[in-house]
């Protein structure tokens, strides 16, 4: 796994089991490196740049600012291969802080430079991950 990966694609199946872009699309990096720790970055595929600037992230930005900078997900942590189908994911910090210091669980599986992924967690299992590994 040690690497950097960037998302190919993120979708969620319905009902009928057909594939639609996670909220419109997303795009994401994911880094694991040998030592065990990992970092992951996704955001809206068009995440639009913001309408002024900041220098930095705080409650004190105009309202619109604070929710462009909320329109990312991210984590940075540890992972362990649990078994050959099973990857944890320990978060130290979130964007989300109710996530902080948590496992969290993916099914994955290699194929040559692709990583599939999906959520084991209740009601996020029905979302699917490919990423592919940077050169």
């Amino acid at each position: 796994l040690s690497g950097r990966w960037t998302l190919a694609y993120m979708d969620v199946l319905d009902s009928l089991d057909n594939g639609q872009p996670y909220m419109g699309g997303m795009r994401g990096s994911l880094l694991y490196h040998p030592s065990g720790f990992m970092s992951l970055h996704l955001t809206p595929e068009n995440y639009p740049d913001p309408a002024g600037s900041f220098s930095n992230f705080d409650s004190l930005q105009p309202t619109g600012l604070l929710k462009h900078m909320a329109n990312f997900y991210s984590y940075t942590g540890s992972y362990r291969i649990e078994n050959d189908s099973v990857l944890l994911h320990r978060s130290i910090m979130h964007s989300n802080p109710k996530e902080w210091n948590r496992d969290s669980r993916r099914a994955f599986r290699l194929s040559g430079d692709s990583l599939f992924m999906r959520p084991l967690a209740k009601g996020l299992e029905r979302i699917r991950l490919l990423w592919i590994k940077d050169n």
